[in-house]
């Protein structure tokens, strides 16, 4: 059989000589988050310098997102360096959504980070039916 879906959160947190790698791997969300913070808890304990790597995440709300970015925020205020490394596409995806790659450590493209935002209405403001000069038609008139 081949591999299924991953339900829920498998939060690994593995001990090297130079840092502690904290793997991620399943649904990082509200149900999920108080299982990073304990792994985060012991890797900032470790005094190591912590890698979170989200390379396994099949899926991310805007909680699980919020608690990489304060875990990230968390190990930086202990004295000690993190990155978040190897996102999958799903975690790249929301952070994009969500504008959270600079808070995660990030480095975008200068040609990404230059494009313009997407208007949904008209830029001009005579060209909106709500701003037009004609008077509003009433329905039946």
């Amino acid at each position: 059989m081949g591999e299924g879906i991953r339900i829920g959160l498998d939060v690994a947190v593995e001990t090297l000589p130079r840092h502690t790698v904290l793997r991620l791997a399943g649904e990082v969300d509200l149900a999920e988050v108080a299982a990073v913070r304990r792994a985060a808890l012991a890797a900032v304990a470790s005094g190591r310098d912590v890698v979170v790597d989200l390379g396994e995440v099949t899926f991310v709300d805007a909680c699980g997102l919020a608690t990489i970015v304060a875990v990230r925020r968390a190990v930086r205020a202990a004295g000690l360096a993190c990155a978040v490394v190897a996102p999958s596409r799903v975690v790249r995806r929301v952070a994009a959504l969500t504008r959270s790659e600079a808070a995660l450590g990030w480095d975008l493209p200068a040609r990404r980070r230059s494009r313009p935002v997407h208007r949904r209405w008209p830029s001009r403001r005579h060209e909106h039916p709500l701003h037009s000069r004609q008077p509003l038609r009433l329905l039946g008139s």
